[in-house]
């Protein structure tokens, strides 16, 4: 019996249920005769990841701490709701519990940072605007594990805007109360998933749509009329596969599809370098372009909120348009900035994500 693993590993025989969970597998160590000490614990973290029938058994123990105990299996990762409900236990529960602080520093270097990058943008023909979306905690928090409580002086969000958006010069556009109202409507985020659904994406592009003409841009609006519409299902969340149960849940979900050759043509990419830090670096650079020509040009940055249907959507909506996803820094690259020539630069954030201007300036006097 105790030796089955190993003969099951010789035999190479395969788990039927492949690996979704969101860590990197161990690699088999070398073994080295000049140093033997590392190996035994190397060759037991590998065995530990790469053992016959070890996602199975994952699954399986995770199904039954879910279905049997109403509990989550990993509890300081993935947080099981209410009625079926994934979240994320990250800064977006941060954010919402007021467990993320904004302190004098993260005010006063946030204030420094957006004027700044308000400065450089004026100095380069743009103007430079803040985009929050909202985090899945803030809205829909009638979901929530019953023991995630919401901050009782707001949360960090909230603090943001009552301290920072008074003292900055760039305008910040705040999309949440709009998708707040429309939710009553129709779900708006999956619920295994952290992210917004196809509803929430378009919802937001038109809220920030209306919001760009109520200032005088004249920006053409993509319609649900002009996208194909379609009933299907939402297979896996990312919350799922980081606890091994993709294939446990499914939820039902309404597609957009924007017909793109209506108004689109092909862009190609400029290649800008993408950060070292960062795991994906094929989206680290997506471009749209406009067959309207005469609109004006786009340069957002952002992070996985703004997805493929949202950059669609805002390509019809620009001539030429350009999304980096920089590691989640929210940054102001300046190479980008001057070889772009955009009319408006868009910095997208999630709300979870908004100490990024303290964490990560681009001011050269903040990164004294």
């Amino acid at each position: 019996m105790l030796g089955l693993p190993a003969l099951v590993l010789i035999l190479g025989i395969k788990d039927p249920k492949p690996s979704s969970e969101n860590k990197a597998l161990a690699e088999l160590p070398k073994l080295d005769s000049k140093e033997l000490d590392p190996f035994p614990e190397a060759f037991d973290r590998w065995f530990n990841d790469h053992f016959v029938f070890r996602n199975s058994l994952v699954s399986a123990y995770n199904q039954l701490f879910i279905q049997v105990f109403n509990y989550s299996p990993k509890p300081k990762l993935v947080g099981l709701g209410k009625e079926g409900w994934f979240y994320l236990m990250n800064n977006e529960i941060n954010n919402y519990t007021g467990k993320l602080q904004l302190t004098k520093r993260i005010a006063e270097r946030s204030i420094s940072e957006l004027n700044w990058r308000y400065d450089t943008c004026r100095a380069h023909g743009a103007e430079f605007m803040v985009v929050i979306l909202p985090s899945k905690p803030q809205l829909y928090p009638e979901y929530l594990p019953s023991y995630i409580k919401p901050a009782k002086n707001g949360s960090f969000t909230s603090h943001f805007l009552k301290e920072i958006k008074p003292n900055i010069k760039c305008q910040i556009i705040d999309i949440r109360p709009a998708l707040e109202e429309r939710k009553k409507q129709g779900l708006l985020f999956y619920k295994t998933d952290n992210h917004w659904n196809n509803e929430g994406t378009y919802l937001a592009y038109r809220i920030l749509l209306d919001s760009l003409n109520k200032k005088g841009y004249h920006l053409p609006v993509i319609e649900l009329a002009d996208c194909k519409l379609g009933d299907s299902i939402y297979p896996a969340g990312n919350i799922t596969r980081m606890i091994n149960m993709e294939k446990d849940f499914v939820e039902n979900a309404r597609y957009i599809f924007p017909k793109k050759e209506n108004y689109l043509q092909e862009r190609p990419k400029e290649n800008y370098p993408c950060p070292t830090n960062f795991p994906y670096c094929w989206t680290y650079e997506e471009v749209r372009q406009s067959k309207d020509s005469s609109l004006p040009g786009l340069l957002v940055f952002r992070e996985s909120f703004t997805n493929d249907l949202l950059m669609d959507l805002l390509g019809g909506s620009f001539s030429r348009s350009t999304y980096i996803f920089d590691s989640w820094e929210h940054g102001l690259d300046l190479a980008i900035l001057q070889k772009e020539h955009p009319n408006l630069v868009i910095c997208m954030v999630m709300e979870g994500f908004l100490d990024c201007f303290s964490n990560y300036p681009n001011n050269p006097k903040l990164k004294k």
